[in-house]
């Protein structure tokens, strides 16, 4: 073999040798692209323009009728466990038992505990008074039905955001209307429950602007519907996309009940609250 020849083979195997290094280099590149954990587009730092300034973590307490006790431990909430916001009941029922006969008692009593506390207070609006519904079944902590004339929906709304305007962070309005016993024990709606959610938005921007307004928190249930429909995209792009600033999801099984709000309200949602007057 002559010395080209010797030559022009080694001169091959270098060729062949330095394509098949770049080849497995673009393959360990492309294989870490593909398995590396893809951005949390729910993230923190992933909303780098926020509409509003969000809330964090809260606890959930039972303060209307108390006599001590439950407020006694709702104190401790800032100072031993360092959380900022408490989200408190304030029933339809007990506000307006007779239609526009009001009852602020209890509402003014817990808005100056939260006040006293330092604590960030989040009003979870429903548990409509029987007189607005018409149904045989009485609202409590774990049954509610809709109001047959929604105007006196936004009345409740309206009245209780005027009267704490600046005094209130925020508004669920209604809990869990993916279920039965939510809804009156009716087959839940999402559009049903959307038209009762625009009543109550509108009422509320109307006289405090500054309010952060959160959808009813659904219940995962993973069963079919009637009795208890579970979380589909229907749900969460009725809701999502109109009305509200967040969309909440409830979460159980915790030592204490805790809830997690997720942004959901981006540019889209936002532009379209805007242009209806609703937007933060």
């Amino acid at each position: 073999m002559s010395k080209t020849q010797i030559s022009s083979n080694r001169y091959r195997r270098y060729v062949i040798g330095a394509l098949a290094s770049i080849a497995l280099l673009v393959t360990g590149i492309v294989t870490i692209i593909a398995v590396r954990p893809q951005p949390d587009p729910f993230a923190g730092d992933a909303i780098t323009d926020p509409p509003f300034t969000t809330i964090s973590y809260s606890i959930q307490t039972f303060l209307w009728w108390d006599e001590g006790n439950a407020g006694m431990q709702a104190s401790m909430v800032n100072r031993v466990l360092n959380f900022g916001y408490i989200k408190q009941n304030f029933p339809w029922r007990e506000l307006e038992p007779r239609q526009d006969e009001w009852d602020f008692t209890q509402s003014d009593r817990i808005i100056a505990l939260a006040d006293e506390w330092d604590l960030g207070l989040i009003v979870r609006l429903g548990q409509a008074p029987q007189w607005a519904t018409g149904s045989d079944i009485e609202s409590d902590e774990s049954h509610d039905a809709p109001p047959n004339n929604l105007e006196d929906m936004a009345d409740y709304c309206g009245t209780i955001a005027e009267r704490y305007a600046g005094q209130v962070v925020a508004y669920q309005i209604w809990n869990e209307p993916n279920l039965a016993r939510e809804w009156g024990t009716n087959t839940p709606n999402a559009e049903d429950y959307v038209a009762l959610l625009a009543v109550c938005s509108e009422a509320i921007r109307a006289v405090d602007s500054e309010a952060i307004l959160i959808s009813a928190g659904l219940s995962p249930t993973g069963v079919r519907c009637p009795m208890r429909c579970p979380m589909t995209n229907i749900w969460m792009q009725c809701i999502g996309q109109r009305f509200s600033n967040i969309l909440m999801s409830l979460a159980y099984m915790r030592p204490v009940f805790l809830y997690q709000v997720m942004v959901l309200m981006m540019r889209r949602q936002m532009a379209w609250a805007d242009g209806h007057h609703l937007g933060a």
